[in-house]
C-alpha cells in the first residue's frame, strides 16, 4: 500500500482543498455540489508525506470546464467521399450565427475535445481529418466557448456519424456524401480524483 498522505487540490488562482488520504486509499475524490462558474479553472494535485518527510511534484493540469445551457451549440456538417476509404480525408464543418469565440470538436468516447478552433468571420470551424484510419471511425458533436471565457461551454450539439469501409472505392469520380443536422452543467455536481502514481517526493 501507499504510504498515507495530505492530499491537495489546487485551483489555478482560486482555493485549494486538502484530504488525508490513509494507507490503504490509491486515490482521493474530491467532490463540488451546485458547481457555478468560480468552480471553472485548471487544477492540480499534490501529496504531502510525513514518513519519509517529503512533497510530491504537482500533477499535470486538468481543466474543468463548466457546462452552461444559455449558450446554444453549434450546427454541424460532415463531408467526405462516398465511400469513406482508409486514408482519404474527411472535414466537419462547425458553426453558429454570431462571430467569435471558440468552436470544439468532440468525439464520443473521449472526455477532452479533439480540437478547438476560433471561429472566422462566418462563425464557422473547419476541422479537416487526413488519412483518417479505423481509428476515426465514430460520432462526432460539436461545442462552443464564449469570447474571453474559454472554461464556460454550450452543451454538445447533434451528432454525425463517420463510418467507413476497408476496401478501395471503385474507380470513377466518387460523389460527395454530405451529413447534416442543425442545431459539468452549471449547478450540477462535478468530481476531481487524484489518483497516487509513484512515491516521487521532492
Amino acid at each position: 500500500p501507499q504510504p498515507a498522505a495530505w492530499v491537495w487540490l489546487y485551483q489555478e488562482g482560486g482555493r485549494t482543498h486538502n484530504k488525508y488520504k490513509d494507507k490503504e486509499q490509491d486515490a482521493v475524490e474530491f467532490s463540488f455540489g451546485n458547481t457555478s462558474w468560480k468552480h471553472a479553472g485548471t487544477y492540480r494535485c499534490q501529496y504531502h508525506v510525513s514518513e519519509p518527510l517529503g512533497t510530491s511534484e504537482k500533477s499535470d493540469p486538468v481543466e474543468l470546464v463548466l457546462t452552461d445551457h444559455s449558450f446554444r451549440p453549434p450546427n454541424i456538417l460532415l463531408r467526405s467521399e462516398e465511400p469513406v476509404v482508409l486514408g482519404s480525408n474527411v472535414t466537419i464543418w462547425c458553426w453558429r450565427q454570431s462571430y467569435g469565440g471558440t468552436i470544439c470538436l468532440h468525439k464520443d468516447g473521449r472526455s477532452v475535445p479533439i480540437r478547438c478552433q476560433h471561429t472566422n468571420w462566418a462563425g464557422m470551424a473547419t476541422f479537416t481529418l487526413s488519412g483518417v484510419t479505423q481509428a476515426d471511425t465514430g460520432t462526432y458533436r460539436c461545442s462552443y466557448r464564449p469570447e474571453g471565457r474559454h472554461l464556460l461551454s454550450s452543451p454538445l450539439g447533434e451528432k454525425v456519424a463517420l463510418e467507413m469501409t476497408p476496401t478501395p472505392a471503385h474507380p470513377g469520380r466518387p460523389n460527395p456524401r454530405i451529413c447534416t443536422s442543425l442545431n459539468s452543467p452549471m449547478r450540477g455536481s462535478v468530481t476531481a480524483s487524484c489518483p497516487r502514481v509513484g512515491g516521487g517526493q521532492g
